[in-house]
């Protein structure tokens, strides 16, 4: 999708405040094709990501529901404020700038990009596991998604685990996920 490194700078700022936007296409168009060539079955798509993906995973439940039946979201960016405000990067020198280039200052829109003010259009299950130790996607990401999950009586599955910070290292814990 836009905005991934590895690809070039301009690819890479193609995605500049396009999260839960052209960045999200480019992730529906990706299991749309590998769904026509037949690769997926289009009843059983079900999203998963860890950290950004984690983000992804749900915002793809938001922005398709009918395409996307689940979600499991690991270390995930569910608020794009606490990401910009409380992360670990955040606390960089360089931050400020990062985050108005990739994710932008106005706070509205980055609610409207944020799976965790948008929980009301999300159709099927979803999964959120996290580590209470994460400080690069704060744990209150999760505790904020479980809490709007509940109050719109969504069904979701829920993994916090002690210990772990972003992404599972503990050989038990990486079996769990």
């Amino acid at each position: 999708f836009r905005g991934s490194t590895g690809y070039g700078d301009y690819f890479e700022r193609a995605g500049d405040k396009q999260w839960g936007l052209s960045m999200q296409d480019d992730v529906t168009d990706a299991t749309k094709w590998v769904v026509k060539k037949g690769w997926a079955d289009e009843s059983r798509i079900c999203a998963f990501g860890a950290s950004y993906g984690g983000y992804a995973s749900l915002m793809a439940m938001i922005r398709e529901p009918s395409l996307y039946k689940c979600a499991i979201g690991h270390v995930g960016a569910y608020s794009l404020l606490i990401q910009r405000n409380e992360s670990d990067t955040a606390r960089a020198l360089w931050s400020k700038s990062f985050f108005d280039q990739v994710l932008g200052t106005d706070e509205e829109d980055l609610k409207q990009r944020s799976p965790l003010y948008n929980v009301d259009k999300i159709k099927g299950p979803v999964f959120i596991m996290h580590g209470r130790d994460d400080v690069r996607v704060p744990f209150k990401n999760a505790l904020e998604i479980r809490k709007e999950l509940e109050k719109h009586n969504k069904q979701y599955e829920w993994l916090a685990i002690d210990g772990e910070g972003h992404g599972f290292v503990r050989v038990k814990n990486k079996a769990l996920s």
